[in-house]
């Protein structure tokens, strides 16, 4: 499998959380009293907390959550985990001669084998939205069918794994109208009630939530568009270039990425 990779330059933001502090239980009544008051008091701030969570932010804590398969991711921020990625996800085939295929295996496989950031090109060809490699003309290169099915896919796959966080990368070289085609896309598929809505179009690199807390609040998709984003249109298409860079594509060895060199941005990557 060929793997997609972006640099997120983005830190941690802090997470507020409780510390019980346990009250020996001995045989004294005064004692009992005590742990039982300490108790009460205890339950009632965990209440109260989680009201505020749910009537002002939304959300509320999960027991035993594992976001993403891991506990402590979710007490990290989004921008601060690394995620598997696959480039033009949908470019599936194992025949050798199909020079425009990316991966071997469908999108399902791909999300059960760990990853977790999708990037795919799509076209507008006559009024439908297709993920096609480079163009969908004449069908050339990789034509890989309508991308409301494909997000169709990945509704059913998320709905099966409620504790996990994904990520969209959609280019947009056409500039296609995101009212009338891009959203359709996610309203048909059912992934929209799903998005993740930030409050600007640019988040600044302490402002991202954690996985536990997009987990919580069922907004668990991240989608970023490369060209004509515009988030007072469609709130849950975040310009790419706003808030995350790109290493060079010419990279082909670990060593080099790990100076994780700025490509394509916009403005001063140090802010992301």
């Amino acid at each position: 499998m060929k793997l997609f990779t972006i640099c997120l330059f983005v830190f941690y933001i802090s997470h507020v959380g409780v510390q019980a502090l346990v009250i020996p239980h001995h045989r004294s009544g005064r004692s009992d009293a005590i742990s039982h008051l300490g108790s009460r008091i205890l339950d009632s701030y965990n209440s109260t907390k989680q009201w505020f969570r749910r009537k002002v932010w939304g959300r509320e804590d999960v027991p035993n959550m594992r976001c993403n398969g891991v506990e402590n991711f979710c007490t990290r921020s989004y921008g601060n985990i690394t995620f598997i990625g696959s480039h033009n996800f949908f470019a599936v085939s194992k025949n050798p001669l199909v020079l425009s295929a990316n991966q071997n295996v469908d999108v399902i496989d791909q999300l059960n084998l760990g990853v977790r950031l999708l990037q795919g090109q799509v076209h507008l060809e006559g009024d439908k939205m297709k993920l096609c490699h480079t163009h969908c003309v004449g069908k050339l290169l990789y034509d890989g069918g309508l991308l409301v099915d494909q997000l169709r896919k990945v509704k059913t796959w998320l709905d099966a794994h409620p504790q996990e966080v994904l990520t969209f990368i959609f280019t947009n070289p056409d500039r296609v109208d995101l009212r009338k085609y891009w959203k359709p896309q996610f309203v048909d598929s059912g992934l929209e009630s799903m998005m993740y809505r930030p409050h600007s179009g640019s988040t600044h690199r302490d402002s991202w939530p954690t996985l536990g807390e997009l987990i919580s609040s069922g907004r668990r998709v991240i989608a970023f568009l490369d060209y004509r984003a515009n988030t007072t249109e469609v709130d849950y298409l975040l310009p790419e270039f706003d808030n995350i860079w790109e290493t060079p594509f010419s990279i082909t060895e670990a060593q080099t990425l790990e100076t994780c060199k700025v490509h394509r941005v916009n403005g001063n990557p140090v802010s992301r």
